[in-house]
């Protein structure tokens, strides 16, 4: 089976967009999230769409813009914060159920500074029914920098050599699976709802 990859910073407009929740906005820290995205059980309905420059993989629409559905009077900011940060596990469900079709799919590797937080790790993992590795180093492109200096230098022979060193935590699948999977149809239908809009736009 093929091990696969994936930049859950890629989503990272998800992450962009909490700042709109913070007052006052600072994100400096896993803090702010943590405390938030564990004030409620659930988003209670409440889905955000990060398309804050257009849809990418595998919507493709440019003319999509953020949208937030389900809201009603006992929506709360901690109800905001957790739509946002689950937008960015759906976002990445979206993009390998596009890229299963190319082949087996048996983990996912991570990284970029959204992998901080453990819930979201643990709900990705649970979202997708695969094991969700995050590396010791979160900052890849750093870690890749200091690889080819490595190399350069001599401090390792071979690029297997200084990836024997790297280390990753591992999130299986738990006890969360079923919630997170049964939000993955309310995603699509505010995916759908933000993608009706652009066209509509379009047409106008």
């Amino acid at each position: 089976m093929r091990r696969l990859g994936l930049l859950v910073s890629a989503t990272a407009l998800g992450l962009v967009s909490l700042q709109a929740f913070a007052d006052p906005p600072d994100l400096s820290g896993v803090w702010f999230i943590s405390a938030h995205v564990g004030a409620v059980e659930t988003t209670d309905g409440v889905y955000f769409v990060p398309a804050l420059t257009g849809l990418g993989a595998p919507h493709w629409e440019p003319d999509a813009r953020g949208t937030i559905v389900g809201l009603t009077r006992g929506t709360t900011r901690a109800h905001l914060v957790r739509a946002a940060l689950e937008a960015m596990a759906y976002s990445t469900g979206d993009v390998l159920e596009a890229m299963r079709a190319g082949g087996t799919i048996d983990r996912l590797r991570v990284d970029g500074g959204a992998t901080a937080n453990d819930w979201l790790m643990q709900f990705q993992a649970d979202l997708l029914n695969l094991p969700v590795e995050r590396p010791d180093l979160v900052e890849t492109t750093a870690a890749g920098a200091a690889c080819l200096a490595g190399l350069a230098a001599g401090v390792w022979a071979t690029p297997d050599a200084f990836l024997a060193g790297r280390r990753f935590a591992t999130f299986v699948p738990g006890a969360g699976r079923p919630a997170a999977q049964a939000g993955a149809a309310g995603w699509s239908r505010a995916v759908q709802t933000t993608l009706y809009w652009a066209r509509i736009f379009k047409d106008a």
